[in-house]
């Protein structure tokens, strides 16, 4: 009997459990890792969130149930922006969907993504 073959099963389980991100033989669903499980949680916040013109990063933080310290940290590692660039990001890509299907007017499209000021928007939408 060939070892590797032997063992190819036990690897197969140790791997699982030291990368997540590997699907246990057997199972329909992949294991979602914390990382992801965190970018969903934290998508959600923003996705209920961006409309408002009060939403910072210190609520963002208290609904992740987060430091402030601890989010920016998470989202740094996790997406690569910060909680502030995360919120504005995703403020800003709604804003475009809702300028590409030509809903309302920049200055309305502004304030309904949470923007305090139509000129405000127009700067962060240029820059990005």
């Amino acid at each position: 009997m060939d070892f590797r073959a032997a063992i190819h099963p036990v690897s197969l389980v140790v791997n699982c459990f030291l990368r997540p991100d590997v699907p246990l033989p057997g199972r329909d669903s992949p294991v979602v890792s914390m990382e992801e499980q965190f970018r969903e949680k934290a998508w959600g916040v923003a996705e209920q969130n961006y409309r408002d013109e009060q939403f910072s990063v210190a609520r963002f933080a208290e609904e992740m149930a987060l430091s402030r310290a601890q989010l920016h940290r998470k989202m740094k590692a996790n997406t690569g922006l910060s909680s502030s660039a995360f919120i504005r990001n995703f403020r800003l890509g709604c804003a475009r969907i809702l300028l590409l299907a030509r809903v309302a007017p920049i200055g309305e499209i502004a304030f309904m993504t949470g923007f305090s000021s139509a000129s405000t928007f127009s700067k962060c939408f240029s820059a990005r």
